[in-house]
């Protein structure tokens, strides 16, 4: 009788499928994202509504039918004016690795023109539609779709490389403040001393102060206060609690500056919020 052999295939992978991709079609109404970054390209397409967009300090509008990409570790943050529509990609560099080596080096312009914006915008959706049935083999096709999609980015719309000494001393600096980032995440609820962020990275405050300037296009206060502002304005729509107790909860000390800076994100004091929210 003929013996098969199994084969070893180990040695010859050409792939290696192990990531995390988020992909959402999000309505929401006046939502806001404070400044973050990750190692994620992310794409956002508005399908209605407008969006407040900020990247590496640039601030850019979005409306109905517009595209924008954040390449990986670039620092963002969101605002929607109102309620909006849109799709959410997020693909992690770990997507590529053993495809396409080059990927964390290439860069995409933040904004697309019309004509680019409705090319992807179509690919998007194609995604959507897909991933809405519960076919076999749909979560297969989805995948297809985005590879598709990255290959259309990478052939048509990439606008150089990312090997620029800036790029790389931006990268490093980004890595280095990435620690303080999570602290103040998970703390921004308390007083927060800068003593105590600045002996977690082993500098001076001074110091601490001036990089987290230079790497993220702001103050550390300010920071602090985005994560705040996002925190109540979340407790003001999904809470009962009295408005008082949500700010102190949240680490509000400088009430007035607070104020000033949530009615700027939001063109509502906490108070109106609540009050539409009833």
């Amino acid at each position: 009788m003929k013996e098969y052999k199994c084969e070893d295939i180990l040695h010859k992978k050409q792939f290696e499928m192990q990531f995390i991709i988020r992909f959402d079609f999000i309505e929401d109404f006046n939502f806001y994202s404070p400044f973050h970054w990750h190692n994620h390209i992310e794409l956002i397409y508005v399908i209605d509504g407008k969006m407040d967009l900020f990247v590496e300090g640039k601030s850019y509008i979005l409306s109905g039918g517009q595209l924008a990409i954040i390449n990986s570790e670039e620092i963002h943050s969101t605002r929607l004016q109102g309620n909006v529509k849109y799709l959410l990609l997020q693909v992690p560099l770990s997507a590529f690795t053993g495809i396409d080596s080059s990927m964390p080096n290439y860069l995409f312009n933040t904004i697309f023109k019309d004509k680019e914006a409705e090319a992807v915008g179509k690919e998007l959706l194609k995604m959507k539609k897909v991933l809405g049935k519960e076919e076999p083999g749909c979560r297969i096709k989805f995948i297809s779709l985005m590879y598709n999609l990255f290959y259309m980015l990478i052939s048509k719309y990439r606008t150089e490389n990312k090997v620029s000494v800036n790029f790389d001393y931006n990268k490093n600096g980004i890595k280095r403040i990435s620690p303080v980032i999570s602290y103040l995440e998970k703390n921004y609820r308390r007083n927060i001393q800068l003593a105590e962020v600045a002996s977690g990275i082993n500098v001076c405050e001074e110091h601490l102060c001036r990089i987290f300037k230079q790497y993220t296009n702001m103050t550390i206060n300010k920071y602090l206060m985005s994560l705040r502002i996002a925190s109540v304005y979340g407790e003001l729509r999904n809470t009962d609690k009295k408005i008082s107790v949500i700010l102190e909860e949240n680490g509000v000390r400088d009430y007035k500056g607070f104020m000033r800076d949530f009615k700027k994100t939001f063109n509502q004091t906490p108070q109106q919020i609540r009050q539409s929210q009833q």
